[in-house]
């Protein structure tokens, strides 16, 4: 490397591999000028252009807006605004898109799926490849607003299993750690052990279900899926110093599984990371929990559980089956009698599991259609993989669906010209709840600012010929609506139901959800009731239902992107509150008498700015109003879903002390979401029914606290339901004027 050096006699070169300097440049006795070469003169002549050019630019700027500003006060006339009206849903739009449905397309993608093997497991290459797929196809279809996001969290992942039944029936299974991942039913997030023992039933797992007579020390203790979560049940069991646990699915709780079915159940006490408890794991550098700090508090202590199939428990409760005990206890239909509660004296069952816990990256994926007047305004459209990659109920139909919602819309913005955004989002295995929980702490603020409906691709083609359409309030008329519009649809409506996490998330933040799947049942609880397992043929890939599903959610998407003011009902809340009266009006005795007449008050109050509102509604959907005005109206309208939340949750009897009251903190929107137990459909306030016809004594000094307490909140509500309608009307008059 070489460099120049000047002294006192010339110019010395210096060579720094070396460190020697030689003097072999004398220095020139000309003029100043003459010294300075070609290349100088050339530089000072580029920057002198760009400085003219940068000068003549401003001047061009400041003359043009001298010119303009001279204009607006001589009273030329200027453009006017859009009228807010004119950018609304258009039909013709939806027809041309319509028409451009790929439907062979969208088979070929469940169909590969479905029957390839390949194992989507939670942070695998094949999903980061997937959404990584995704990404680019959003940036194909033309959505500038694509992204992939990273976490790193403590995965869960099965090794191998081994089952051994001894005595008067014998029983062996085992999985190998060569297994596919998919083949491998397992208790996610439980450890590593091995356990042997006598069998003892203790049906659902409950507290309750454990006798104090019966010394449950170094048994096998069987419990039945359905009723608690998991980690209760394995706590319950520690407490009772069993020495393994086995879960299984009886046909009473799961009457679609087959007896070789079992189920990929979540251990975990908390959704998402467990070593992040309420905050994301965006970085490699995230504050995490110690695994010792979180066993026993967010994921079950050290002792070996397994989920097993029907078959294989069945043998070792056989050995219970009794008529002449006292110690007795009633089981579900795989035995259909009662069992002794007691430990079997004759069997002998051997469990030993291999687990691990891997700490990997996840990954999401983002992108959006922009919208123009409202683009603050997002309709959000997400799915996710899945941890089973055989069978398409779940989520491969989802997958399928969304792409081509992607493809469609993204090449054809120019056409839709939506008010609002649409977002679509991609995560990674959902089973564990990892990817979707993580996703939503990430975005917990903007889509609580920004969210006004959540549409899920869970599960858009779950098997059977009855298509399941559930929804919030207040969408549901909005939803049937849609859905009726197309013909042959056997359709049965329901509320949302059910712990997904997306849905508790965007219930809780007061979004209404909307959710459609295909079942062989025609009130069945649709795609909830089918459990994560191993069977590669659970759907049919019928190319009118894929299509069927295509168009709806099409339309839905494009309806609530793009009408001027949301198709939000309110009449719907408010069938809410009054349902919530009724049911005070027959618990009457139980009520303070100024509390009643107070809630009395409200409600004939409510009922009249309800109507008022819908008039309002009515005139503003048959007028022309500034976006302004429009912008209000979706405000107040968006309130009205958003008075309802709970910051404490929805009040709910314990489910093992009835004289007990606690607040479920998954559920903390009063109407916009299922029950406090996420069971049924919103019909009455879930907290009043359970606190009147669930608790043993409704009288007990603490379940009256609570009824007064719940009563207050929803007049709470009531009050902010009416400040929003007074709003609206008040903001639509001004517009009038």
């Amino acid at each position: 490397m070489e460099d120049t050096k000047s002294d006192t006699s010339g110019y010395s070169r210096w060579n720094s591999s070396t460190e020697n300097i030689q003097l072999d440049i004398r220095r020139n006795k000309q003029s100043f000028y003459k010294t300075w070469s070609w290349k100088r003169w050339f530089i000072i002549t580029i920057f002198s252009a760009l400085t003219a050019m940068i000068l003549g630019f401003i001047f061009g700027y400041l003359t043009k807006r001298a010119i303009h500003l001279k204009a607006s006060t001589d009273g030329d006339a200027t453009p006017a605004p859009t009228p807010a009206y004119n950018q609304k849903y258009n039909n013709e739009a939806y027809e041309k898109l319509s028409a451009l449905i790929d439907t062979p397309s969208m088979v070929t993608y469940i169909n590969d799926y479905a029957t390839s093997g390949v194992t989507y497991h939670a942070g695998s290459t094949n999903v980061n490849n997937s959404l990584h797929e995704i990404d680019k196809h959003c940036k194909k279809s033309g959505l500038t607003l694509t992204g992939i996001n990273f976490s790193k969290v403590l995965l869960s992942r099965p090794n191998s299993m081994t089952y051994k039944v001894e005595g008067a029936n014998t029983f062996s299974d085992s999985t190998a750690d060569a297994t596919p991942d998919t083949l491998k039913p397992f208790v996610a997030y439980t450890h590593s052990g091995d356990a042997a023992g006598p069998p003892v039933y203790v049906d659902y797992g409950y507290n309750s279900n454990f006798s104090s007579t019966v010394d449950y020390n170094g048994a096998i203790c069987y419990m039945r899926y359905g009723r608690l979560n998991p980690y209760n049940m394995i706590m319950n069991a520690v407490s009772h110093n069993c020495t393994g646990v086995v879960l299984y699915p009886d046909p009473e709780d799961f009457p679609d599984l087959k007896e070789t079915d079992a189920i990929i159940s979540n251990g975990k006490s908390i959704a998402g990371d467990p070593q992040t408890p309420g905050f994301p794991s965006v970085t490699v550098n995230t504050y995490k929990l110690r695994r010792d700090q979180i066993t026993g508090r967010y994921i079950p202590p050290n002792i070996p559980i397994i989920s097993a199939s029907q078959a294989m428990v069945k043998p070792a409760l056989s050995s219970l089956v009794t008529q002449n005990s006292t110690q007795i206890i009633k089981t579900g239909p795989l035995l259909n009698g009662y069992l002794n509660r007691d430990p079997a004296s004759d069997t002998n069952v051997t469990i030993s599991v291999n687990n691990e816990f891997p700490s990997e990256k996840i990954t999401s994926n983002m992108c959006a259609s922009r919208g123009g007047l409202d683009s603050d305004k997002y309709i959000i459209v997400g799915t996710h993989h899945d941890e089973a990659g055989s069978g398409n109920v779940d989520p491969a139909s989802g997958q399928a669906v969304m792409r081509e919602l992607i493809r469609l819309i993204g090449q054809n913005e120019a056409i839709i010209g939506s008010r609002r955004s649409i977002v679509f989002f991609s995560t990674d295995t959902a089973y564990l709840d990892i990817a979707a929980h993580e996703f939503i702490e990430e975005n917990l603020r903007e889509h609580g600012e920004r969210a006004v409906a959540y549409i899920s691709l869970k599960g858009t083609l779950a098997q059977g010929p009855y298509l399941h359409v559930k929804s919030s309030p207040p969408l549901q008329n909005f939803i049937r609506k849609v859905v009726s519009d197309f013909s042959n649809t056997n359709a049965s409506y329901q509320s949302v139901e059910g712990p997904n996490a997306y849905r508790t998330f965007y219930s809780n933040l007061g979004a209404p959800i909307i959710e459609l799947s295909f079942s062989n049942k025609e009130q069945a609880r649709g795609v909830d009731s089918l459990p994560v397992c191993c069977d590669p043929t659970t759907a049919s890939t019928n190319e009118d239902k894929v299509r069927l599903t295509a168009e709806i959610h099409l339309q839905t998407i494009l309806k609530l992107a793009g009408e001027p003011i949301l198709p939000y009902d309110p009449s719907e809340i408010q069938v809410l509150y009054n349902r919530g009266f009724e049911m005070v009006q027959r618990n009457r005795d139980l009520v303070e008498d100024n509390l009643y007449a107070d809630f009395q008050k409200g409600i004939n109050s409510l009922n009249k700015m309800q109507n008022r509102l819908n008039k309002t509604l009515e005139n503003a959907f048959s007028g022309r109003h500034d976006d302004m005005t429009i912008r209000r109206l979706n405000d107040a309208l968006t309130g009205l879903t958003r008075s309802c939340i709970l910051p404490q949750g929805v009040p709910m009897i314990h489910p093992e002390n009835t004289s007990v009251v606690i607040r479920n903190l998954d559920n903390r929107n009063l109407l916009l979401g299922s029950t406090s137990r996420n069971e049924y459909e919103v019909r009455i306030f879930p907290g009043l029914y359970e606190l009147f016809t669930l608790s043993k004594d409704p009288r007990a000094p603490e379940i009256s606290d609570e009824i007064s307490k719940h009563i207050t909140e929803i007049m709470a509500s009531m009050v902010d339901f009416g400040d929003y309608s007074k709003r609206a009307i008040f903001d639509s008059n001004l517009s009038s004027q």
